[in-house]
């Protein structure tokens, strides 16, 4: 049976956004591991501020971005 234009676009869509929701289900567990590997969780609560993460990670000066895209993801994470 063939699709109509319509239900191959809702189609294609549909699968589409299943592969999203798995990469981005990877990328999810990925960043708790990192998370829970750098001790984070930890940190905060012992400092109390974020602000003060990166200074305490004692990591690399040229990695802070990529901790601040870990934090994003992690606060978007717990805000679902």
């Amino acid at each position: 049976m063939a699709l109509q234009n319509g239900e191959l676009s809702k189609e294609l869509l549909d699968s589409q956004a299943h592969i999203w929701n798995h990469l981005f289900g990877f990328i999810n567990s990925m960043s708790l591991k990192c998370a829970v590997q750098l001790q984070i969780p930890d940190i905060i609560s012992h400092l109390g501020l974020l602000s003060e993460l990166v200074e305490t990670l004692n990591i690399n000066q040229e990695r802070n971005l990529f901790v601040y895209w870990l934090e994003r993801i992690l606060f978007h994470l717990v805000s679902l």
